[in-house]
């Protein structure tokens, strides 16, 4: 049988990462496994739905994708009566981390998604 349980951390930490033009019609794949406590609750691994210039854009069109679930899930557990003291999106891209951060629309002087 399946057991998930929150630890005492009351984290849930989310990894969103992208390869870059990795399939033959030059799209990228994003994947996002969610850990809540002691278990993955959720993974997933797909094509993304648009065609990116740029790995950068590729991790943003990722992240952009897995937010709703990411804000879902939170409220959900919340509503659940679980006291949670973060939910935390893990990246590996320190230039897209840079642009969610800072919140630019356009590098170099062209849009971005």
């Amino acid at each position: 049988h399946l057991t998930l349980e929150m630890d005492d951390s009351m984290t849930v930490k989310w990894w969103i990462d992208a390869s870059f033009v990795v399939h033959p019609d030059m799209i990228s794949h994003t994947g996002r496994p969610v850990l809540v406590g002691k278990g993955s609750i959720y993974s997933l691994s797909r094509k993304q739905w648009i065609n990116m210039k740029s790995s950068t854009e590729a991790e943003l069109v990722g992240v952009d994708d897995g937010m709703p679930l990411v804000l879902w899930t939170r409220n959900f557990l919340t509503a659940q009566g679980f006291k949670l003291k973060d939910n935390v999106v893990f990246q590996d891209n320190q230039s897209a981390i840079l642009l969610e951060k800072n919140g630019k629309l356009q590098v170099d002087g062209r849009p971005i998604i």
